[in-house]
């Protein structure tokens, strides 16, 4: 909790006008923490969109996958329950799923020996949605579809967060003003090198320059 602290106040040292946790784990367990740095900045986590995203399905069975903090953590199953008492809700950790993602190995015979090590319980009877709830998980988005034959439906809690940041700005009144050419700035706080590999893999595009982040406790 106390990196993703220091996270927040680099961030704010930027002069950002909106925070994400972009992490299903931090989002979990350390977002009133996060709300404590930033103040008055905004400051959003995945997994309320992920949550408002799935129960919008209709789905009455949802899945919800992540890391082993995020589903013993509760918070998906907890607040699709305070959205739909109705919805059967499921929860099953797939720590394998992270390191594949990492090692670029999204597709094949590994994968699919992965997926039915943890999804072979539900198979028979397949939830109506799996919601993803870690932001490695998309990149399996396919193998899972072809895992439950397209019987059910793959919801990804990023792209769900996506769309509740873009209205966040329209309402706020915080976009950019449209002539304006943005720019990108990356930082890690720990090997910049292994980071440039994913986080090209993850946007799906080069990535010019990564810069450590010094991380402090002062915002």
């Amino acid at each position: 909790m106390e990196f993703a602290r220091q996270d927040a106040a680099f961030l704010l040292s930027k002069d950002v006008k909106l925070v994400i946790a972009a992490c299903n784990t931090v989002s979990s367990v350390a977002m009133p923490a996060l709300r404590e740095v930033c103040g008055e900045t905004p400051c959003l986590g995945v997994i309320d969109s992920g949550v408002k995203a799935a129960v919008a399905s209709r789905a009455r069975s949802i899945l919800v996958t992540g890391t082993r903090t995020t589903v013993s953590s509760g918070a998906y199953a907890d607040a699709i329950r305070k959205e739909d008492p109705g919805i059967q809700v499921q929860s099953v950790a797939c720590p394998l799923l992270v390191p594949l993602a990492e090692e670029g190995i999204t597709s094949g015979e590994l994968v699919e020996k992965v997926l039915d090590l943890y999804f072979s319980p539900y198979r028979e009877n397949p939830p109506d949605a799996v919601l993803l709830g870690c932001t490695h998980y998309p990149l399996f988005k396919d193998p899972i579809e072809r895992y439950f034959s397209g019987k059910t439906a793959v919801i990804d809690s990023g792209n769900a967060c996506a769309d509740t940041v873009s209205k966040l700005l329209e309402e706020k009144n915080l976009y950019a003003a449209r002539e304006q050419t943005g720019t990108q700035s990356y930082y890690a706080t720990d090997y910049p090198a292994g980071f440039h590999i994913l986080a090209e893999r993850f946007l799906g595009r080069s990535i010019e320059r990564i810069s450590t982040a010094t991380l402090t406790t002062e915002n």
